[in-house]
């Protein structure tokens, strides 16, 4: 199974156990379509935490008035991507050693409460979704031009079919809100050990939750998510090193 096919996989899966057929998405209104350019750029590390979002260069850069440009930023700053400073203007959001531990120790809950939940009702269909799922992670660990992007494209596939598994709405939506904040931190997967380990992660996870074991998939789940916290701590702390070896 490819990439794609799984990513078609999980959204068959979701939409059968909705019953429905989802619907098409509305187009996207301008603002709508740069704040996600630039949502890009910073997943991909092109706008580094911290560096300034000048408006005139990303009007010149999509050839539209600053008026679009201002609502993509108003956009950004809601989902957490962006902070918007009186006379500094835009920059990328720079999160602080308390700003990601109090982000993760959150995630860890209720990602724990939806592996739980998920454990007591995956069926083998799904069982067998997210296992050709991770067999598509495990290519992408041990790829060396797979980017971070590709390795977190699985993984919200398979917190996707856990949430479906999860069947409850309001724990699906906080934790969409979160992992949204988070997506930001994409590039602490170029790290080949951190791959290897968050994929040892979910291979643990889909064991406890194919074994019906709820609090083993709890336990395994909050422990992913707080590996993630500790590794991203880690690089937060030694991005200013590297800053100040390169200046």
């Amino acid at each position: 199974m490819t990439l794609p096919e799984f990513k078609a996989a999980v959204k068959a899966a979701v939409d059968s156990r909705l019953g429905v057929n989802s619907p098409r998405d509305a187009p996207l209104s301008v603002s709508e379509q740069i704040a996600n350019a630039v949502k890009r750029l910073i997943v991909k590390g092109e706008l580094r935490p911290g560096e300034r979002i000048p408006e005139t260069d990303l009007a010149a850069r999509f050839n539209v008035s600053r008026a679009p440009v201002r609502d993509s930023l108003r956009i950004l700053h809601k989902e957490g991507f962006v902070e918007l400073l009186p006379r500094r203007g835009a920059l990328v959001y720079l999160p602080t050693a308390a700003d990601v531990s109090d982000l993760y120790e959150v995630r860890a809950e209720l990602f724990a409460l939806a592996a739980r939940k998920a454990a007591a009702s995956m069926g083998s269909q799904l069982l067998g979704i997210m296992a050709r799922g991770l067999s598509i992670l495990r290519a992408i660990t041990e790829d060396a031009i797979a980017t971070p992007l590709d390795f977190l494209k699985v993984r919200s596939g398979l917190a996707v079919l856990i949430l479906t598994a999860a069947n409850n709405p309001k724990l699906t939506a906080s934790i969409s809100v979160l992992a949204t904040q988070a997506v930001m931190h994409t590039r602490s997967y170029e790290s080949p050990a951190h791959r290897r380990r968050n994929l040892r992660g979910w291979e643990q996870l889909h064991e406890a939750i194919a074994s019906h074991d709820g609090e083993r998939a709890a336990a395994e789940a909050r422990l992913m998510v707080l590996s993630s916290r500790d590794e991203l701590l880690l690089r937060l702390h030694q991005e200013p090193a590297r800053t100040q070896a390169t200046a």
